[in-house]
């Protein structure tokens, strides 16, 4: 009882934001049985095989017919043990880790501007960034997890002098490698800040540059070490996965305005970007500078394509809803010096229903559209484990690969996990000439080559090669339909 009387009425208010976002999102997490995304399976087998075997998967034999895998593993190490496979608790755990994202924002912005119901209206505009919002929404994703991380990492280094946050920015450093490579980017953000503090005559703690420096080091160093196989066979090319060209036009997008305010939010562009001029500008605060340290590594990786373009929207939505903070502040200040002062509360109210409107309610509507896996996918993966062969390769698009290894445990063609994929530039190519050419002899020569001995008829041929023609079916002699839309072949 002591503790609950000692929390403030901010905190209060802190927990009730953190509630409601996380309640938000498992509304949608509960809407289906299934995740959202073919990636999430991908995850989902990682996840399992650890708990099976007690050891991490590095070399999956069922993979483009097996093939070496190169992922940092402490996601999955750390989502196996805490949910141990329980597909209720794989869904709510990334819900939970990334609603966390509304405390390190907090302190951020309350470290910035120094004002409790500033910072609360700024981690309520972050929540709800667009494209983090539907890209962690019932998704097995590691941003759910490395998002507030990083940025609590940020927080942790503006107070670096205190002991405590020194021992938490050195654990997080050890940490994010191990979890995803979009550690990379916190590197480049510490690289850039040192430059402008440089440039800007901001004089660093003997500590701080000691720990920033630390961190730089621990994060190649282990970067390194996972990806050393992936440095020798691509060189610097490894920054783009080994994405097919074919592929590498949607993933890697170039800027473009609308894409910039359907994926960062309105409020959040528009707020961010004015609070970035005045922080810089009149206030010059040392986090800041570190988070637009961070928005400017991101504006250079996305105009070099660099880095994915949903992922680079992101980490620059959080980043401007932080410095939307100053703007958030700015404007609660000019209201107090007129006549209208006596009406905060209202203003306040206003305010709240301006977030609501112009950020809730839209990605509301969007989070509806987010189409989890087909329960008859999902049917039609699990009939294939129970029916075919163990050793048989199955014919599905590229982007249900990982539905096909880690549901119907069997060997895949190709899927969407490049980095030292064999040829993946050309089974991407085959897959789709053998879902759209409609020639029974050249579907055949290509079925030979990858020895299929299963076609699945995917429920989303239509939306991802337009028209399909899969007309070579007809022949029962070579093509035995077994199951509604699973063939068998038999040439």
């Amino acid at each position: 009882m002591n503790l609950f009387k000692k929390i403030s009425k901010e905190g209060w208010l802190l927990l009730f934001i953190f509630i409601f976002v996380l309640a938000f999102r498992l509304y949608f997490v509960f809407q289906s049985k299934n995740f959202s995304s073919d990636e999430a399976y991908f995850h989902l087998r990682h996840i399992n095989y650890i708990l099976e075997n007690n050891k991490i998967l590095f070399y999956d034999d069922l993979s483009y017919g097996g093939r070496y895998i190169l992922y940092p593993p402490l996601f999955h190490i750390l989502f196996a043990y805490i949910t141990l496979g329980s597909m209720l608790l794989l869904k709510i755990f990334p819900a939970i880790f990334a609603s966390l994202l509304v405390f390190a924002v907090y302190f951020i912005a309350k470290y910035i501007t120094n004002d409790k119901k500033t910072a609360l209206f700024t981690s309520l505009l972050a929540s709800f960034v667009p494209l983090y919002m539907t890209e962690t929404l019932n998704n097995l994703s590691p941003y759910s997890l490395v998002i507030p991380l990083i940025f609590f990492m940020l927080y942790c280094l503006s107070k670096i002098d205190k002991q405590f946050y020194l021992l938490l920015f050195i654990l997080s450093s050890l940490l994010l490698p191990f979890l995803h490579a979009t550690a990379i980017l916190f590197l480049l953000t510490i690289l850039i800040y040192l430059v402008i503090s440089k440039s800007e005559g901001l004089e660093l703690t003997k500590l701080k540059k000691e720990a920033m420096l630390f961190s730089v080091a621990v994060i190649i160093l282990i970067e390194l070490i996972i990806f050393k196989k992936a440095f020798l066979q691509y060189g610097l090319d490894v920054i783009w996965q080994n994405i097919p060209v074919n592929i590498f036009a949607d993933e890697f997008k170039s800027l473009n305005v609308f894409e910039i305010i359907f994926g960062v939010g309105i409020v959040q562009l528009i707020f961010g970007l004015f609070g970035l001029y005045y922080g810089l500008h009149k206030l010059k605060k040392r986090l800041v500078y570190m988070t637009s340290s961070l928005i400017l590594g991101i504006f250079v990786l996305l105009l070099l394509r660099l880095i994915p373009l949903s992922v680079g929207l992101m980490f620059l939505g959080i980043s401007l809803a932080i410095t939307s903070s100053l703007t958030i502040k700015f404007i609660f200040e000019y209201f107090e010096q007129t006549k209208l002062f006596n009406y905060e509360k209202y203003f306040t109210y206003m305010f709240l229903f301006l977030v609501l409107f112009l950020s809730i309610i839209p990605i509301y509507s969007i989070a509806n559209k987010v189409s989890p896996v087909f329960d008859q996918t999902i049917a039609d993966m699990e009939w294939i484990n129970n029916n075919v062969r163990e050793d048989a390769t199955v014919l599905a698009p590229l982007q249900e690969g990982n539905l096909i290894i880690s549901l119907a445990k069997r060997k895949n063609v190709a899927d969407s996990e490049f980095l030292l994929a064999p040829n993946a530039l050309k089974r991407s190519e085959d897959i789709k000439i053998m879902y759209t050419v409609g020639s029974e002899a050249i579907a055949l020569g290509l079925m030979h080559k990858y020895n299929i001995n299963v076609i699945y008829e995917s429920d989303n041929l239509d939306k991802i090669y337009g028209k399909y023609n899969l007309a070579y079916l007809n022949n029962k002699e070579c093509f035995n339909e077994i199951m509604w839309r699973i063939y068998e072949v038999r040439c």
